[in-house]
Order: C-alpha cells, then structure tokens, then sequence
C-alpha cells in the first residue's frame, strides 16, 4: 500500500510524476530558501499549529526588519503567506493580511492569484464579530489596494458586494468604515458601484443614520451629481426614490420614521441648493416636487419637517448657500413661528439692499414649487391641521413667502399669495367644514407683521 503515499501527481522517492507519466526529478525543499531560520515558512500550511506559524511568521519579519526587502524572501511572503489566509485560525488570518499589507511594496505581487485575494478578502468580511480583528484586516487590505493604480485595486463586483451587506447591518461594528470606503469608491470609480447598484445601498444608509453618516454620503451624492462625467450613473425616478418615499410616506407613531423623514429632508435640501439638483428634481415631470407638496395635506404626513425644509429653502435668513456641518441639522416648525424667530433673521435680511445670484437661483426654485400647488398645500395644511405649530407656519410661510425682499417673484405668482382664492372661499362659505379655520388662518396672517 505504498502507493497510498504519493503526492497529488504520484511522487516517488524525490520525483515528481507528471501528467503524461514520466518522471521529473524535484529540487530540494529548502534549497531556495532565502534565509537560514529553525522553522521555515514553506512548511506552514493551512493546518499547521497556530504557534509554530507565530514563529514563522515572527523570524519572516525579523529577517526582513535586518536585511529590507530582499527580492527572495519577498517572494516566498507573497507565496507562501496566501495559504494563511485559509489558516483554520481567525488570529492568523489577520496576522497574514497585515503583512501582506505592511511587507509588500505593492499589490502587483499578488496579480498571480488576484481571484484566490478576493475570495479570502469576501469570506473574512462575511464573518461574525468574533472574528472582528480578521474583518478589519481584510478591509485594511482593500483600503490599501486603493493607495494605487485602479487597476490593482482589490474592489471587484464581488468584493463590492460584500461591502455592500455589511453596509446594510446597522449594527455590524464595521459598518461605518465600510460606508465610507464606499463613499470613496463613488467619487473616485462610481462606476464600479454603479455596476452592482450600490447607490441605492449608500442612499439607504444616509437614512438610517447616523447624522455623521447621512451628512458625508450627501455630501458624496452631491459630488456626484455636480460632475458631467459622473451624472449619468444617476437615474431619475430611481436614484433618491427613498427620499422621496421617506419623505411623503405616513408618519403614524414611529419615531423611526420621523428620524429618517428629518434625514430625507436634509438630503432633499442639500441637493436643492445646487443647479444639478434642481435639475435632477425637475426632470421626470417634476414628479417628485409635485409629491412633495401633495403630501403637506395629507393626515400623519410629514408636515412639520417638510415645513422647515421650506423655511431652509426659502426663510428669510441668508443662510441658502450655507452648510452647518459641524451641528446635526434641525428641521423645527418652531422657527418659524412669528415669535420665535432668530433676532438676526429680519434686520440681516433688511440690512442687504441688492441681489446675489443665489437670490435668482431660489426664485426659480420657489416658482416650480408654485407651480406644482405649493400655494393651495399651504392652504390646505392651515386649515385642516389640528395641530396649532403647524397652522402658525404654514400661516406665516403664506404671508412672507409673497414679502420676500431677495425673491423678485413675477406678479403672477405673487398675485397667488396675496389673493389665496381658495382660502377666501373657504371663508366665506359659511356651509363650508373649514369655514371657521379659514377665517382663522386669515385672522393670522393679518396679524403677522409685513417686512
């Protein structure tokens, strides 16, 4: 039964047979070995003991540390180190992956086996938190991989996938390093997400939170849709449907919901205060614009916080073209109230006697929500709210948006302000159910101060 003992060609007595059955003689094990220590890495395999490859590794190390990286013994670390990475041991792993990383010059000695990385790279991210230190190694590797040319870059479909679902467990420990190497692949190859749609997959994690998270991926989308090259890997319609939905979807009771409607009105207004998002939002027919204002009406809507996003957009204070990053943004309809408005908001607002672009750029933006019935979802949410805060802002909003001294509206939109046909309708119909609302929403507006 001698045969039993034969390699996987069928070697015999120092030979190797080959596949056509002839016989090659085989070099010496350790004849190429770049260095003379007691337990050679060529004999680590996969299920050697953990403590005999710490020693391997430890004298590997040590003999690079004396004599840098010399051409032989680098390669038997980019050999002989991949069979680590299927070490039954998660700490060997781990330990394999970062000498990868710190010993090789670059990732171009790895080019030979670039599959058999990024198989061991997917399974280390799929792993649990038991194994968190492997996990970070593995995505340390990939990390580094991006310090070169895109084309050594270990963030193949796959890998970008695995990154993916761990992106998606809100709470997975790697969950937010991993967003951001996303982020980062968007801006500097957002074709490679594109291709696997993971697009979707950040725009879901901005509205899960953390407000660090949702300001750096809107800020990442926002890069996105400024530069020609990269617009066209945005869809209308399809791209931000979650903020839409998160925005004009029912409310009800879960506070869930609302964190992620403050998160969506965020992104919305971020994106709004650029020409390529309004050009984004109004394509598709305005589509997503005219859901927006249907949805000021609607019963456990949304109301309050798309209110304030309004006020963002179009309040008095010239803080349109600004971005507060270094505070969680705040979307109240407190603000609004004619009484707890800031002290700087009407004399800064007063102080400044000319036009600035950015004035032109919201009036277009304040005549396409106009256009799309902003004046009636007003109207409508004044008068059939019964909560007071709402009918105080949507009050004031009616009254100051046609007073704007920095939005030269043409006269037929502001026509629509001072008129308010269906309010006025409502109050004189005394048959009406709103009749007494209307009358006092009107009252309101009569008492709020002119500019």
């Amino acid at each position: 039964m001698d045969y039993l003992n034969e390699g996987v060609f069928g070697s015999i007595d120092g030979r190797t047979r080959s596949t056509s059955g002839s016989t090659v003689w085989r070099a010496a094990t350790h004849a190429d070995a770049p260095y003379d220590i007691g337990l050679p890495l060529e004999n680590c395999t996969e299920s050697s003991e953990p403590d005999k490859v710490n020693d391997c590794l430890s004298e590997m190390a040590s003999y690079l540390d004396r004599h840098g990286n010399h051409n032989s013994a680098l390669r038997v670390l980019s050999h002989q180190v991949l069979r680590l990475l299927a070490h039954y041991k998660w700490y060997i792993r781990a330990r394999a992956y970062r000498m990868l990383r710190q010993r090789l010059p670059s990732p171009r000695a790895l080019e030979y086996c670039r599959q058999y990385m990024e198989l061991c790279v997917i399974h280390s991210l799929s792993r649990d938190d038991g194994a968190h230190e492997e996990r970070e190694q593995a995505l340390k590797y990939v990390r580094w991989t991006m310090r070169y040319d895109e084309d050594l870059w270990m963030l193949g479909p796959h890998v970008v996938k695995a990154l993916m679902a761990v992106a998606e467990q809100v709470d997975d420990r790697m969950r937010n390093i991993c967003l951001e190497t996303l982020c980062e692949v968007l801006v500097l190859a957002p074709e490679r997400l594109w291709y696997v749609n993971g697009i979707r997959t950040l725009v879901q994690a901005a509205l899960d939170g953390p407000w660090s998270i949702s300001i750096a991926i809107s800020t990442t989308l926002a890069h996105i849709f400024d530069r020609a090259e990269t617009r066209k890997y945005i869809h209308v319609g399809i791209t931000l449907g979650g903020v839409i939905s998160a925005l004009t979807e029912p409310q009800g009771k879960d506070q869930m919901l609302a964190e992620r409607a403050k998160v969506a009105a965020f992104m919305m207004t971020q994106l709004l205060k650029s020409w390529s998002g309004i050009q984004y939002f109004l394509s598709d027919d305005r589509r997503m614009i005219r859901a927006l204002v249907q949805s000021l009406g609607m019963v456990d809507s949304n109301g309050k916080i798309i209110l304030g996003m309004l006020l963002e957009l179009f309040g008095l204070s010239d803080e349109f073209d600004t971005i507060q990053f270094q505070q969680q943004p705040r979307f109240d309809v407190e603000l609004l109230s004619p009484f707890h408005l800031p002290a700087f908001t009407i004399p800064q607002t007063a102080a400044r006697t000319r036009l600035l672009p950015v004035d032109y750029m919201r009036t277009l933006l304040l005549m396409v929500f106009i256009d799309e019935g902003l004046v009636e979802g007003l109207v409508a949410v004044a008068t059939e709210s019964d909560q007071p805060d709402v009918v105080d802002a949507s009050s004031t909003l009616l009254k100051w948006l046609s007073q704007h001294p920095h939005m030269p509206l043409p006269e037929r939109y502001v026509a629509q302000f001072q008129t308010l046909t269906t309010l006025v309708n409502s109050a004189l119909n005394e048959d009406a159910a709103q009749a007494l609302n209307a009358k006092r929403v009107i009252s309101k507006i009569e008492g709020i101060p002119s500019l």
